[in-house]
């Protein structure tokens, strides 16, 4: 587990950037602050448990019909680096 979060660190950041500036701009703009005033109490969930409700989209109907531990084993052996 600890080489996976090694390796982990490593990942590009750019889009995780991207989507975190994009989410930002949203709760600021529902807050009715700017983006650098932004505090964890803004936030849905304080905790970040939850992904922020930023749309009106919901992916719940999706995502039941799906056996998530299954994906994230898929996608934990996609990205384990090669012994």
């Amino acid at each position: 587990m600890l080489k996976l979060l090694i390796n982990w660190t490593g990942l590009p950041r750019e889009p995780f950037r991207r989507a975190k500036d994009s989410i930002d701009a949203k709760m600021a703009a529902n807050c009715g602050i700017a983006v650098t005033e932004l505090r964890p109490w803004h936030y849905h969930d304080p905790f970040f448990q939850e992904a922020p409700v930023i749309s009106a989209i919901s992916l719940d109907a999706v995502y039941a019909k799906l056996d998530i531990l299954k994906l994230c084993k898929e996608l934990l052996c996609r990205h384990r680096p090669a012994s």
